[in-house]
């Protein structure tokens, strides 16, 4: 319907409808920085304090590990240190205990002093096998240092053929399995 000052509404109204569109465009640009701040708090402060504590408490476990089975587990940390390329005993074992707690419903102290026995005893019988490798390699032992002595003479043949290639590929499979792979 009109009724001839619609040039003079418009002129009222444009003046409210910027007004509404600036009130809008600024609501917006709240959003986009509530959203932003969210986002802050929850993944840098609260995620950086949850990681931190995480962090903490893993750092707690290792060191109670290492203090409730370090007579246990101590004498074998260098000789695990040079098998995994330096890993941490205490760390791994952390790492292996906290794993199966996480898959099991009913562990116990009973089942992680078990499962950390089981563990030693499998480092000490590697130990003791490479060991005797060691000893039989080197001639013996001194029956009054009780080290081994000798020397070791290695010589690496180059194979003509590929049978005495595959013969020296055996062989080093042989012996990789006998040395089996230690992991916690």
């Amino acid at each position: 319907m009109q009724h001839g000052d619609e040039a003079q509404d418009q002129a009222m109204l444009d003046p409210i409808i910027t007004v509404i569109k600036q009130i809008l465009d600024k609501m917006a640009a709240m959003d986009e920085e509530i959203d932003a701040l969210t986002k802050l708090v929850n993944e840098e402060i609260i995620g950086g304090i949850t990681n931190l504590y995480n962090s903490k408490q893993r750092m707690s476990g290792i060191s109670s590990m290492s203090e409730k089975y370090g007579e246990m587990v101590s004498p074998y940390k260098d000789f695990y240190g040079e098998l995994s390329g330096g890993k941490d005993i205490f760390e791994e074992l952390y790492n292996d205990l906290d794993e199966m707690k996480s898959k099991s419903e009913d562990w116990s102290d009973e089942k992680e002093a078990a499962r950390v026995q089981q563990l030693a005893d499998e480092l000490k019988g590697r130990l003791e096998r490479m060991a005797k490798i060691g000893s039989s390699v080197l001639g013996g032992s001194s029956e009054e240092s009780g080290k081994p002595v000798g020397s070791v003479e290695i010589e690496v043949a180059t194979p003509k053929d590929e049978k005495g290639s595959s013969d020296l590929v055996d062989k080093i499979r042989r012996m990789k399995s006998k040395a089996g792979d230690v992991r916690f």
